[in-house]
C-alpha cells in the first residue's frame, strides 16, 4: 500500500503489469461537472462574488453615486468572479483528464496527478470499509477505510482523499459516475476475494456481504451487514 510515481504505463490507468491472475475488474474516470461544483466548489464561489457585488452596489447607493456607478463597480467583481470560476474549471478539468480509478480483482488503483503522475495502490487486504455518498446527478464520493499502520499522507492523495480527515487519510474517489453501482462493485469483489481466500496480505481482512447502503442527505454511509475476519 503506497503513493508511488511512475514513468511508464503499460496498461492505461495501471503503473505496471498485473500479475499472473489479476484481472481488471472496472475502470472509471471523474466527471468534469462533479470535480467543479464538489471539488471546486464553484456553487460557493459564485455565492461569495455575488454578495460582493450586491454589498459594492448598495454602498455606491447609499453613498449617493448613482446607479452607473454602483452598477459598474458591480460589474468589475463580475468579471473577476468569472474569471475565477473559468480558472477553477480548468483545474476540474485537468483533474478529469489526469485521474483513473481501477478496480481489480485484487485491489484498487487510483493513478493521478495533473503535474507529476502518482499512483495510490489499495489492496483488499488493507480495506475495512467502503463508503458512498451519492450526489443528485448520480455521480459520488467512495471512501476507503484501511487497517494497519501504513497510512498515507493527506496532502500526497488530495483531492482523493475525504475531507477533513487530516490524521487519518483515507483514499477517496471523487466524483465517480454511477458511484453507487461502482461501490457495489468494489464491496462485491473484496467479498468475492475473502470468501475464496485469496487476499494477497496476510493482515486479516473485513469484507462487507452486501452492498453499501447509500445517505444522499449529505454524509457517507457505511456499509450495512456483518464485517466477517478473515485470517
Amino acid at each position: 500500500m503506497n503513493v508511488a510515481e511512475f514513468e511508464s504505463e503499460p496498461v492505461k490507468g495501471i503503473p505496471g503489469i498485473l500479475p499472473a491472475g489479476e484481472r481488471v475488474l472496472w475502470q472509471g474516470t471523474p466527471t468534469w461537472r462533479s470535480l467543479f461544483v464538489h471539488v471546486m466548489h464553484v456553487r460557493w464561489v459564485a455565492a461569495y462574488f455575488g454578495l460582493i457585488m450586491a454589498w459594492r452596489a448598495y454602498r455606491h447607493m447609499v453613498e449617493g453615486n448613482g446607479i452607473e456607478v454602483a452598477a459598474s463597480s458591480a460589474a468589475w467583481l463580475g468579471v473577476l468572479g468569472l474569471v475565477v470560476m473559468a480558472m477553477l474549471g480548468g483545474v476540474a478539468l485537468l483533474m478529469k483528464r489526469t485521474t483513473i480509478y481501477t478496480l481489480t480483482s485484487q485491489r484498487i488503483i487510483l493513478r493521478y496527478g495533473m503535474v507529476v503522475p502518482l499512483a495510490i495502490n489499495v489492496p483488499f487486504a488493507k480495506i475495512e470499509a467502503v463508503d458512498v455518498k451519492a450526489f443528485s446527478d448520480g455521480t459520488g464520493e467512495i471512501p476507503l477505510s484501511l487497517s494497519g499502520p501504513d497510512q498515507f499522507v493527506y496532502w500526497m492523495m488530495w483531492p482523493h482523499a475525504r475531507r477533513w480527515h487530516f490524521m487519518d487519510p483515507k483514499p477517496m474517489l471523487r466524483s465517480v459516475p454511477d458511484a453507487i453501482r461502482v461501490a457495489g462493485m468494489i464491496s462485491n469483489a473484496i467479498a468475492a476475494t475473502v470468501t475464496a481466500g485469496e487476499a494477497t496480505a496476510s493482515a486479516p481482512v473485513r469484507a462487507p456481504q452486501r452492498a453499501p447502503s447509500v445517505d444522499t442527505s449529505g454524509s457517507h454511509a457505511r456499509p450495512s451487514g456483518a464485517m466477517p475476519a478473515v485470517a
